[in-house]
């Protein structure tokens, strides 16, 4: 045996944790790579299926805000990058309207997305649009709302969408609840490079907090096409997939190592949804700092998600005797029917939280107090002062209290 040859404790425990570092790599590098690999797989086949035309298009979107828009029916202005629409005109239409360059829409740009918040359920959205192609026509196209805004998708020749674009617009339809408040407005070619962009904000963008975000962010509007913990289920189901079959092959970690593969590729992809949701609830304190931070008790119950709600209880209270009495709350939407009773405390507010229903009007007494919140199914005869809901027979009631069609009402 040569010196070379000769083991010594040092030499030997060299090869050993060398030895040792090599495997950690081997598995470790092949979950990194396995996901790398199935990541391109299920992106390539995702954006062939999604997008509509022509994977690079040559064009990029198009962005214009708010400010440039103008408000050519109803009431309202322009408010810093944004145009906020008070109400609709006596015809209950607003319209607001924006002159855009000269684009081409056939085949280069194929979506129209507005994004404004305020919108309730029962308000109609249009785009509209004008081409060279047919001057002097308008084209209509209904939107369909989004998570923050609202869209439509067009194909070249539909509606009208050909030549070049000159001008859109925006028209509304119905009563406003609260202002429209218009951030901005996209047209896009919805190219490969479009439609990543959407998904990466749909993952991405903050998301104000809601019922489901102290467990997980799902990430984007309902209406998205894949959930950000869906793509990573399946991403990671697919790169073990991959492990497994390399291992088969011989090309790939022993069988002794493979459990660490998976459990390593689970633990990255757990750990990419974890740090989305720390990331979210970062953003989230930051904004409920700058929401909340050095304003009194009454100011942040006004500006709380329920602050119309408050600020309604604080006009019952002024209406409400020193002494506690009772008070029925009615509302259709659980939540607010609840919210509301606890603003009403220490009087006896009681509500039903299965349906949000009043009780029968036999049971009601004379003395006790009706609040309706967002109720339907409730008529008052101003003139005869008589009170009813839900086909129940009318009790004599006045009126104490109403505002953009909520009540509190005094039996007699």
């Amino acid at each position: 045996m040569t010196a070379d040859a000769q083991l010594t404790p040092e030499r030997d425990a060299a090869e050993i944790d060398g030895g040792a570092r090599l495997r950690t790599v081997d598995w470790l590098g092949q979950a990194c790579l396995s996901l790398a690999l199935a990541t391109c797989a299920w992106g390539v086949g995702y954006l062939y299926f999604a997008v509509p035309g022509r994977m690079v298009s040559g064009q990029s979107a198009q962005h214009f805000s708010g400010a440039q828009m103008t408000l050519a029916r109803g009431n309202g202005g322009i408010a810093g990058t944004q145009i906020v629409v008070q109400s609709t005109d006596a015809t209950g239409i607003a319209i607001v309207s924006l002159e855009t360059p000269m684009l081409p829409a056939a085949g280069d740009y194929r979506r129209i997305r507005w994004r404004f918040s305020g919108v309730y359920p029962g308000i109609e959205l249009t785009t509209l649009w004008r081409t060279d192609s047919a001057p002097g026509k308008i084209a209509t196209a209904p939107l369909a709302l989004i998570g923050e805004g609202a869209e439509v998708l067009l194909t070249p020749g539909e509606r009208g969408w050909s030549g070049r674009i000159g001008g859109i617009a925006l028209t509304i339809r119905g009563t406003l609840q609260q202002p429209l408040v218009i951030d901005s407005v996209s047209l896009s070619p919805m190219d490969a490079a479009d439609v990543l962009a959407d998904r990466m904000y749909d993952w991405l963008a903050f998301r104000p907090w809601n019922g489901m975000s102290i467990n997980a962010v799902f990430g984007g509007p309902l209406e998205q096409s894949i959930w950000l913990p869906a793509a990573a289920a399946i991403i990671a189901l697919t790169a073990i997939g991959f492990c497994a079959v390399w291992r088969r092959r011989g090309k790939a970690v022993s069988i002794a190592q493979f459990p660490l593969t998976v459990l390593a590729i689970v633990a990255l992809m757990w750990l990419t949804l974890d740090a989305r949701w720390l990331w979210g609830r970062l953003q989230q304190t930051e904004a409920t700092a700058a929401t909340f931070s050095g304003k009194s008790e009454r100011d942040k119950h006004l500006v709380d998600l329920d602050g119309y709600v408050y600020a309604f209880a604080e006009q019952v209270r002024a209406r409400l005797p020193t002494y506690p009495t009772r008070v029925y709350v009615s509302a259709d939407d659980q939540y607010f029917g609840a919210r509301m009773t606890f603003h009403l405390f220490p009087h006896n507010a009681y509500v039903d939280h299965g349906s949000g229903k009043l009780p029968p009007s036999a049971l009601c007494k004379p003395g006790d107090y009706i609040v309706v919140f967002r109720r339907k199914n409730v008529h008052y005869d101003l003139d005869k002062k008589l009170l009813s809901w839900d086909d129940q027979p009318p009790v004599n009631a006045d009126l104490l209290l109403a505002h953009l069609g909520n009540a509190m009402f005094k039996l007699k």
